[in-house]
């Protein structure tokens, strides 16, 4: 297996390691409930839900509302919901995905600049405690896809500023207006 995989590896196996434990700790003092630390996820979620079942924006089903910080979240776990049902998990399972998609996006950068497998590691180990990335997973908002498009737009922006072949001009444009999808108040 390459030095890069090895990387890769063990940058995941720590992250799930952490979240594992972190989830652990949470369920043992909810009596095994799935809770979110903050209300606004459920916000999300309570829109989500009227948005698949009834086709209302809004916290209830009744009237629209503006409640929602991020549209892109809020449009995605409809969408789940309306295939799987409302489930209080769906934010979780993204923010797991779109952290193992960080640790991977880490791992790919740093490899491609001709870091070694240890400096990738350890770098990854600083994203994951200093974001705070397994943290902000329990937390059932778009904080950790936020930080999954801003490494993402950081890196494909240096890329075409650097000019070192980089084939496309128009890719910085189109990640800078994804950066803002998840959190569009981060725009203001």
């Amino acid at each position: 297996m390459k030095a890069r995989n090895w990387a890769l590896l063990i940058s995941l196996l720590a992250l799930i390691a952490v979240i594992v434990v972190l989830l652990s700790i949470a369920l043992s003092r909810t009596q095994g409930h799935l809770v979110y630390a903050l209300d606004d996820a459920y916000i999300h979620m309570a829109i989500a839900k009227n948005l698949s079942q009834h086709g209302v924006w809004g916290v209830t089903r009744y009237a629209f509302s503006s409640s929602s910080s991020s549209i892109l979240w809020t449009l995605s776990l409809a969408v789940v919901y309306a295939l799987f049902g409302v489930n209080e998990v769906a934010p979780l399972i993204f923010n797991v995905i779109a952290a193992v998609l960080i640790a991977a996006l880490v791992n790919r950068v740093l490899s491609r600049e001709g870091r070694n497998a240890t400096y990738v590691v350890v770098a990854w180990l600083a994203v994951m405690f200093l974001t705070p990335v397994a943290p902000l997973v329990l937390a059932g908002m778009e904080h950790v896809a936020q930080i999954l498009i801003d490494i993402a737009f950081v890196y494909v922006a240096a890329r075409a500023l650097a000019d070192d072949g980089f084939q496309s001009r128009r890719a910085p444009r189109c990640a800078a207006g994804g950066a803002f999808g998840p959190r569009y108040v981060d725009s203001l």
